[in-house]
């Protein structure tokens, strides 16, 4: 696994137990459990980022914490085959 490079503030777990997140201040990456891969990552782009969950009904939704955000203290990120995307929450 990729290691960040500022210490880790959150860590969760999807409920379906396929993907650990982990987030750090600039950075979120996402793992597999089922192969102990890595998946994703989300840089920062000026926010800080704080903290993670998942979306109790929608388990393939990862909501991110932010400080420092202009506009969106949320985010959440889609984590559906070949939908990887963030989405600002209003």
């Amino acid at each position: 696994m990729q290691s960040h490079t500022k210490g880790v503030d959150s860590v969760c777990w999807d409920p379906t137990g396929e993907y650990v997140v982990s987030v750090s201040e600039d950075t979120v990456k996402v793992w597999s459990l089922n192969d102990e891969s890595f998946v994703n990552e989300l840089n920062c782009s000026g926010r800080k980022f704080t903290s993670c969950t998942f979306h109790p009904t929608y388990p393939s939704l990862l909501i991110i914490g932010c400080y420092q955000a202009s506009y969106f203290p949320l985010h959440v990120f889609t984590l559906l085959p070949g939908k990887d995307r963030e989405m600002p929450v209003f």
